[in-house]
């Protein structure tokens, strides 16, 4: 199918000022003119295969991603995931115990942390976090799916989430094993997806020149992620339909090439008029998680 997703625009600027967007300070310390200087250019001819009509089976080590079969116990629903009391806090940890579990078997990992997780709904304005909204509160914030193409982190900003989320003992622990660590987010839709399906990039049709390092700039953290200009080349899939029983799992950092910017799997809530076959909203939680195998 042909759909729409936003690019970063191969400005000349970017030549000499790096691409950075400032999120979560208020007006008066930063005007809505400077929070940003990426420039973002819509392409409506991307061109996605569909996962359930391809011979190829997109796998985590080469593709970056692969759809699992996997039918939840412990999803309720979307109260779970935006309702702060502690039946549904409850529900939200047999959630992520549930992730954790199905993300171990598949990859055979040794240890996992979840260090993240969101539920988005389609329609939902974009929340820019208050700096003096209470952290726990913001967990249960509805957030609104990206169509905006981009990785989560960069090389250097896997390092650094890393740094942030594991002790220097557990880093240490980590490196004397010769375990192999991956950033990895499992995406799960609450109900069979109808509109605005997350699109993901063969990280292999990548090249690096296609790619440049954003500086997300954050109450007290700047957090380094990916870019992509449009290349035709690119190969992106969907899966139609996507039903809760099918689960999404895509590296956005891998330990074995961390050098490279193509390692992370780039990704975009996809629009457009044969994208969209159905009116009902698309519901989804994404569970963040560090992989080590």
């Amino acid at each position: 199918m042909l759909a729409t997703a936003a690019f970063m625009a191969p400005l000349p600027a970017y030549r000499t000022e790096k691409p950075y967007e400032i999120i979560g300070f208020p007006e008066s310390e930063v005007p809505s003119d400077q929070k940003t200087n990426v420039v973002y250019e819509t392409h409506d001819t991307v061109r996605v295969t569909d996962a359930r009509s391809t011979d190829e089976i997109p796998s985590l080590d080469n593709h970056g991603f692969a759809w699992i079969a996997h039918r939840s116990q412990s999803l309720v629903g979307r109260e779970q995931f935006t309702s702060i009391d502690h039946e549904h806090e409850g529900s939200v940890d047999a959630y992520l115990h549930e992730t954790i579990a199905v993300v171990r078997e598949t990859v055979k990992a040794k240890q996992i942390y979840v260090y993240d997780w969101r539920y988005r709904k389609n329609g939902t304005l974009y929340k820019s976090l208050d700096p003096e909204t209470d952290p726990e509160t913001s967990r249960y914030f509805v957030y609104a799916p990206i169509g905006n193409v981009h990785a989560d982190y960069s090389p250097q900003g896997g390092v650094d989430k890393l740094k942030l989320h594991l002790s220097s003992q557990d880093l240490a622990d980590i490196q004397d094993s010769g375990g192999r660590v991956r950033l990895i987010n499992a995406w799960r839709p609450l109900k069979t997806v109808e509109n605005a399906p997350l699109g993901v990039c063969d990280r292999r049709s990548v090249l690096q020149e296609d790619v440049i390092e954003v500086d997300k700039v954050l109450p007290g953290n700047v957090e380094l992620e990916s870019g992509l200009f449009y290349k035709d080349y690119h190969k992106w899939y969907y899966m139609s339909r996507q039903t809760p029983s099918e689960l999404l799992l895509f590296v956005q950092w891998d330990g074995e090439c961390s050098s490279q910017h193509n390692a992370a799997v780039f990704h975009a809530s996809l629009s457009g008029t044969e994208s969209l076959s159905g009116t009902a909203p698309r519901e989804s939680v994404e569970v963040r998680l560090i992989v080590v195998s």
